[in-house]
């Protein structure tokens, strides 16, 4: 039987009152009162103990009940009576299940936890990988921006300036059908298309007609999501039936709208936002292009026409017949003046005299064919370029303006000498083709005016 702590002073309170009982120097009514202060002192040593092993009883417990699953129950095993034991060893296997559990709590948690970590990493990711895409997009968009820029920039003839576009843009971007209307002589012409019927091109709409005359007008970008929903859609004025989605961004060079880029896709809504916004900084940039194409052609045009009449002047057309030498071109040359010019300077003024010069211009601009060319080349001059003809044909146009240039004016008969040249029959370089015609022209002169030379004999006109 094990002996618990607190019994060791009764068990010595016992042993202590029987070597007193024994002993001869406690006798009678002192020895029994010795033996029963003894009893008493190991009764309360032993009551002293035990009231000390169940506090410590208590703090474990206590112990185990604020830290259930990680007390140490072998302490216990130490304390408690033998008899409760078997309870302590149960409660132990409690408590190591109850460990158990609080172990598997604990990983639990941190696993979650842990989730919790990856989802917000994997969000993050997500939120970074978007961010990414969207710069490359970006990036992506300025590049096309700065091809199509780049590209643009070195075209200056607007006709293939606007047929590059379309076909930058078009092969570039999902734009579906594209088209380019520009304001000419005060209405908006299609000047070049992608996707759509060739049907469409040379189409023309007032600036004010429509969601294109709108759209020019106003110079705001109009967006039409669904076709059939808006009234103000006119399908191209039937050349381009299909519904669908429709954007009509305005071509603004500073404060002035010299066109539109018209979009068509089949599907509604077609067009979003990023892409919207993609194609107006595309127009900005298209419509400096094209203001500059304009420019450069009025440069050209100031430079190589004549400013009173509109012809080309006379180095332009040095340049013109240079070129159809070096083609190996069939082509005769007319050089005539006005007679008397200078007379009718004296007499009706000079004012009448330019009016007179313009007057013959837009006489021998209606009269010749497309493909000839007439010119201003000085002065009182006049140069054409009939193209394929020979002496003969020319002489015979020569006659017909000739006499439409007689009624001008009803105050004064205008008449008109002139030399022709043949070429290569008269010349084969530009010096010889020039002073044939020179020639025949100071030769006509000579014989009193009104006359036009093509061979050694005068020909009346």
């Amino acid at each position: 039987m094990k002996i618990r702590k607190e019994d060791i002073p009764v068990i010595l309170s016992i042993l202590a009152g029987g070597v007193v009982a024994y002993s001869d120097f406690f006798a009678g009514h002192i020895g029994a009162l010795v033996i029963i202060l003894i009893f008493s002192l190991g009764w309360i040593g032993r009551k002293k103990i035990k009231d000390k092993i169940m506090a410590q009883i208590s703090e474990l417990a206590r112990e185990a009940k604020d830290n259930i699953g990680i007390a140490d129950m072998s302490k216990f095993k130490e304390l408690v009576p033998s008899e409760v034991l078997p309870i302590v060893e149960v409660l132990q296997k409690l408590s190591e299940k109850v460990q158990e559990k609080e172990i598997q709590k604990i990983e639990y948690e941190t696993l979650m936890e842990q989730v919790k970590e990856l989802n917000s990493m994997k969000k993050d990711i997500n939120k970074y990988k978007e961010e990414i895409d969207k710069m490359r997009t970006k990036m992506q968009y300025l590049q096309l921006i700065y091809d199509v820029t780049s590209k643009m920039s070195s075209a200056l003839d607007i006709n293939y300036l606007s047929n590059l576009i379309v076909q930058t843009i078009g092969e570039k971007l999902d734009v579906g059908n594209f088209a380019i209307l520009l304001k000419e002589n005060d209405v908006l012409e299609v000047k070049s298309v992608w996707g759509f019927s060739s049907n469409l091109k040379n189409l023309k709409f007032s600036p004010f007609e429509g969601v294109s005359g709108l759209a020019f007008s106003t110079g705001q970008v109009i967006y039409i999501p669904d076709t059939r929903r808006d009234g103000r859609y006119l399908y191209w004025k039937g050349e381009y039936a299909e519904d669908g989605s429709f954007l009509s961004i305005p071509l603004k060079y500073r404060d002035e709208v010299i066109g539109l880029f018209n979009f068509n896709k089949p599907k509604v809504g077609g067009f979003s936002e990023e892409e919207i916004e993609l194609l107006k900084k595309i127009a900005d940039q298209a419509a400096i292009a094209i203001k500059n194409a304009y420019l450069f052609e009025e440069v050209k045009n100031l430079y190589s026409s004549d400013p009173l009449t509109g012809l080309i002047n006379r180095t332009t057309m040095i340049k013109k017949v240079e070129e159809l030498i070096s083609k190996n071109r069939t082509f005769t040359f007319a050089l005539f003046d006005v007679d008397g010019l200078r007379q009718i300077n004296m007499n009706f003024g000079y004012d009448f005299g330019d009016k007179l010069i313009v007057n013959i211009a837009k006489i021998v601009g209606s009269e010749i064919r497309s493909v000839d060319v007439a010119s201003r080349f000085g002065g009182d001059e006049f140069a054409i370029v009939f193209l394929g003809a020979n002496s003969k044909k020319a002489m015979d146009e020569l006659k017909r303006i000739s006499q439409k240039i007689l009624n001008i004016d009803e105050r004064v008969k205008i008449s008109i000498s002139g030399g022709i040249s043949e070429f290569p029959k008269d010349g084969t370089n530009l010096k010889e083709i020039f002073e044939s015609a020179d020639r025949k022209l100071l030769f006509a002169k000579k014989m009193g005016g009104g006359i036009v030379l093509f061979d050694t004999n005068e020909v009346s006109v």
